[in-house]
């Protein structure tokens, strides 16, 4: 990720909130915050380690920080364990990141 910083900025800057409560009770937490997002995440990793190389390399080329891509894989289809046939949120969204 060298000089990708002066392209979009230190992710470590940015300010987050963590997961709201409508998404942290879904996933059976009764708190929200960072730690639930963290917990969430936790859930995911090791259906998260078939990506690795996917995500670092994607990452690396494009100047985004893997962990941000691994971020949203989690958030969004749980590292890919919540997909029919890669369809997600009701048939309206595809993929891993479901765009």
């Amino acid at each position: 990720l060298l000089g990708c910083l002066e392209r979009y900025g230190n992710i470590l800057n940015v300010d987050t909130t963590g997961a709201s409560e409508a998404t942290a009770k879904p996933e059976g937490l009764s708190y929200a915050g960072v730690s639930a997002s963290e917990k969430i995440a936790e859930g995911d990793l090791k259906n998260m380690e078939k990506y690795h190389a996917m995500i670092t390399k994607v990452g690396n080329s494009k100047c985004v920080d893997p962990a941000v891509i691994a971020g949203i894989i989690s958030r969004e289809s749980h590292a890919g364990t919540v997909l029919k046939d890669g369809w997600g949120d009701h048939g309206n969204a595809f993929g891993l990141m479901q765009v």
